[in-house]
């Protein structure tokens, strides 16, 4: 029997910071985005789905 993931969804506050690692560290490429701060989406090729969970505060 196989087991395969096909899609994670993340729920992120530092959303700049977990898009920026998935593109560049991780080498993954977006091909949906959807919403505006602080309710952002954006989908990964790779089947990783990054969701905005609000502003920082500092």
């Amino acid at each position: 029997m196989s087991i395969f993931l096909n899609h994670i969804a993340l729920n992120v506050k530092d959303f700049d910071w977990y898009e920026h690692f998935f593109r560049t560290v991780c080498n993954m490429s977006i091909y949906r985005e959807d919403g505006v701060s602080p309710h952002r989406k954006i989908w990964f090729s790779e089947g990783i789905q990054l969701n905005e969970t609000g502003c920082l505060t500092v």
